[in-house]
């Protein structure tokens, strides 16, 4: 539809789509609306599945998303979104044995989080590294 042909012009580039007479923040706003209103569906039939409602329940499913993408991310780049939607598999799966391996290491596991904030800073500084002293590094296959 025009709407949808808007709304992706507005996501792929907001500057040409404004220069079409396309209402942008309106494109934005719809965009988190529709988001917004999918996540509250899922929190209500989680609720209405489970029996109650927790404010703090989503926090570990964010953290857990977010090192997944952030793993993914900085172990392979430049490709296909089947390609990255693997790499975040792959980085769920080794962050979990991150986790895992802290546990296992017999670390006090009332500090989970700050060790799941800790697996994410390294895995965010990994680039800086590998661009800071590996940059002439050559590596053969």
């Amino acid at each position: 539809t025009k709407l949808g042909q808007a709304y992706i012009a507005t996501g792929d580039n907001p500057d040409m789509a404004r220069s079409f007479g396309i209402n942008t923040g309106r494109m934005e706003l719809m965009g988190l609306v529709l988001s917004n209103g999918i996540i509250a569906l899922a929190g209500a039939l989680i609720a209405q599945q489970e029996g109650y409602a927790d404010v703090s329940r989503g926090i570990g499913v964010i953290v857990v998303g977010l090192a997944s993408l952030i793993i993914g991310e900085v172990l392979f780049k430049s490709l296909t979104l089947a390609e990255r939607l693997m790499t975040i598999v792959v980085g769920s799966i080794a962050y979990q044995f991150l986790v895992w391996g802290v546990i296992a290491l017999g670390f006090n596991t009332s500090y989970l989080r700050l060790y799941s904030a800790l697996i994410l800073a390294v895995c965010l500084m990994i680039p800086t590294f590998k661009d800071k002293y590996l940059k002439g590094v050559k590596f053969s296959k």
